[in-house]
């Protein structure tokens, strides 16, 4: 078994449609993947499907260590129509950075949760985080083998970068000496000088783990979240983008 976090604190840079596509890609090519969205926006459970059903989301798997009370493994996990099992957000998880603040050892909670012997089922878990750099991500980092970053080519992107690397190298140091970064890639990519001269300045920092593929701008990324369909399950360029990505990181190793 081997987890992935999407992690970027900027929104807009196309965490979701990569945990997704990367997701669907592993699953195509035969893998057992569980999505986990730990974002209170849930983009990733409205893409794969998801609609309430009163079984626990990953809200329920935060609060179950505020009251201590132990959670059913099996009942969190649901199948979208691609094959992909995912637990699903909701909004109630905006509150829960707030109402772990004084719970020992939070940062582990997925960690402690994720040990329950079904998920070594799984051949990847993929986790898609939330624009912030909080307790949530501190919990994906601290269960996941490495961590892959899409980066919008925007002049600013470079200084939230830093602050991201400064989390990670915190979590390595204390948590995961384990973690790694697998991958910086660019979304969103145009034929524009402002994002050559912010991808060429990418590749310069990040040298060997700068992924060579790019994911381009276009509606095709939107359209498909509507739809509740992959990428990759489709005939768009942005899909095949998507499946070279999968290729390079599985030649890389992930």
């Amino acid at each position: 078994m081997k987890t992935i976090s999407i992690a970027n604190q900027k929104g807009g840079v196309g965490k979701t449609t990569t945990a997704m596509n990367l997701a669907a890609g592993l699953a195509q090519k035969g893998y057992k993947v569980l999505a986990i969205d730990l974002d209170a926006q849930s983009n990733l459970s409205d893409y794969l499907g998801y609609t309430p059903d009163g079984n626990p989301t990953t809200y329920d798997i935060m609060f179950s260590a505020i009251i201590q009370q132990p959670i059913d493994v099996l009942s969190t996990i649901r199948e979208s129509k691609e094959g992909i099992f995912y637990i699903p957000s909701n909004l109630k998880l905006t509150g829960i950075e707030n109402a772990l603040a004084g719970v020992a050892f939070r940062e582990k909670i997925l960690s402690n949760f994720l040990k329950h012997e079904h998920f070594h089922t799984y051949d990847y878990i993929v986790i898609d985080n939330g624009p912030a750099l909080g307790t949530l991500l501190t919990n994906a980092l601290s269960i996941s083998d490495s961590v892959i970053i899409p980066v919008q080519p925007h002049p600013f992107a470079l200084d939230g970068l830093g602050q991201l690397a400064s989390v990670i190298n915190t979590v390595q140091v204390n948590m995961n000496n384990k973690l790694r970064v697998e991958g910086v890639f660019v979304t969103m990519y145009d034929n524009t000088t402002m994002t050559r001269v912010i991808s060429e300045e990418l590749e310069k920092i990040y040298g060997d783990i700068f992924l060579k593929t790019y994911i381009s701008k276009a509606i095709a990324a939107a359209e498909s979240v509507a739809k509740q369909e992959s990428l990759v399950s489709g005939k768009h360029k942005l899909g095949t983008e998507y499946i070279a990505l999968l290729e390079e990181l599985l030649e890389r190793g992930m």
